[in-house]
């Protein structure tokens, strides 16, 4: 019998051979099958069918929808789905409402047990008896602190003092960034940790009028958050 070319180890039948298709599949099956992507519902059932794994060997786990590779002692997780990206590709208008709801881009599919670095730009105007209140929304059992990173809601100059407090469960409530009136474009760049519980799950940024006011409260163009898994 020979092997591929390939340098891989599949045994390939020759001509010169006694015919055997059962065996000739076999062969090819067992050399091809644990080099690709072996897909199990679970560890627990990766290991009973793999009890002796080769390194190199890579698995996807469908019940928590991650990629493994085997090192040679352990199954680590490949960066699969690590960064996570959204942007705003139109204006988001508000008015006389201050119940936070979720932004229509602005928003994630989180993996369970997993943790997140969190990041972002919002771009926004506002009357300046309204400002702009954020926060946001996970799966159940979500945890992790943010910052908004943006001016104090009691700003009344374009300089102005940042809002230094913090909130410690970033599913939790909101905090408020001042604003300078419909047409001063403002920004505060948010910034946090997001970890995910045995649930998997939506993650949105949510967002209102901090004070119900009949001139809109925007959430502009090119704002964006990011998700970096860790």
């Amino acid at each position: 019998m020979a092997t591929d070319l390939y340098g891989q180890g599949i045994t390939l039948y020759q001509n010169t051979e006694a015919p055997n298709l059962e065996m000739m599949i076999k062969n090819l099956a067992d050399g091809v099958i644990p080099r690709g992507v072996m897909r199990y519902s679970s560890a627990s059932t990766r290991a009973a069918n793999l009890t002796s794994p080769v390194e190199g060997m890579t698995t996807w786990l469908q019940d928590v929808n991650r990629m493994y590779v085997y090192d040679g002692s352990a199954w680590q997780e490949l960066p699969y789905n690590a960064k996570l990206f959204a942007y705003k590709p139109s204006n988001t208008s508000r008015t006389s409402t201050t119940s936070a709801v979720s932004d229509p881009h602005l928003t994630f599919t989180l993996a369970a047990n997993t943790t997140y670095t969190l990041s972002g730009l919002l771009v926004y105007d506002a009357h300046d008896a309204a400002d702009l209140k954020f926060g946001f929304t996970g799966p159940a059992g979500t945890t992790g602190s943010w910052w908004p990173g943006g001016p104090d809601s009691s700003m009344n100059a374009l300089a102005y003092s940042p809002r230094w407090g913090a909130i410690t469960d970033v599913t939790s409530s909101t905090m408020v960034v001042g604003a300078q009136g419909s047409g001063t474009i403002l920004a505060c760049q948010p910034t946090g940790l997001v970890i995910t519980s045995g649930t998997p799950g939506t993650f949105s940024l949510v967002w209102a009028q901090n004070a119900s006011n009949a001139t809109a409260t925007v959430l502009r163009t090119h704002s964006w958050l990011r998700l970096d898994r860790m």
